[in-house]
């Protein structure tokens, strides 16, 4: 099981004021309300701002969420309007 000191990165890459990286954002949110809060930290990535880290980092699309923890990184694109694919890789990772 996962030590508190290890937390899930989520790293949310999409364009302030875009409508549909409001919905990503709000529809990650609302899954990890569900969660403990030890799990998984949240940053949101502003790929109009930081447009070096978005292509380091294989951006291409907005939005994108990258889920990082255990040296593994896992990316989905898209609001997450079918959180049980985020869900999922949570879960999954939170007991490796």
């Amino acid at each position: 099981m996962r030590g508190p000191e290890t937390k899930i990165k989520l790293s949310l890459y999409g364009a302030e004021g875009s409508h549909s990286t409001a919905r990503a954002w709000a529809n990650v949110t609302r899954i990890l309300e569900q969660l403990d809060p030890d799990i998984a930290e949240l940053e949101f990535v502003d790929v109009m701002r930081d447009p070096e880290r978005t292509f380091d980092d294989g951006v291409l699309v907005s939005p994108t969420l990258v889920v990082a923890a255990g040296g593994q990184r896992r990316v989905i694109v898209g609001t997450l309007e079918a959180p049980y694919i985020l869900e999922a890789i949570l879960k999954k990772q939170a007991i490796e």
